[in-house]
């Protein structure tokens, strides 16, 4: 997650800008009426969820949609209209997150 600020992740902590809440607090329904904005929750990664191939896809390099199957030797992206000789790869790793008053999946 990309500071809007300016200042480093500590800097968004400790000067109060950024929430910090139990995963508990964060998940509870009266909670989530806080202002849209980032919140931190501080954990133990306790499991990283990969299966098979999908910790990463191909993606278009303009809009990083992802590919759809290749046509020759190109890339066509029917949901922004590009193609391409080539692909960029992207990356998502799903892990559970646990801080003693609940659990958590969050995609990275």
């Amino acid at each position: 997650m990309s500071s809007q600020s300016g200042w480093s992740d500590i800097e968004e902590i400790t000067n109060g800008s950024a929430l910090v809440k139990t995963i508990n607090k964060a998940l509870s329904s009266k909670e989530l009426e806080w202002k849209e904005g980032p919140i931190w929750v501080v954990g133990t990664i306790v499991a990283i969820n990969c299966n098979n191939n999908d910790w990463y896809y191909k993606a278009c390099r303009r809009c990083l949609k992802k590919v759809e199957t290749p046509v020759d030797n190109r890339y066509e992206f029917d949901k922004c209209g590009h193609t391409h000789g080539i692909t960029s790869i992207r990356y998502k790793v799903e892990v559970m997150v646990f801080d003693g008053t609940g659990s958590i999946s969050l995609l990275l």
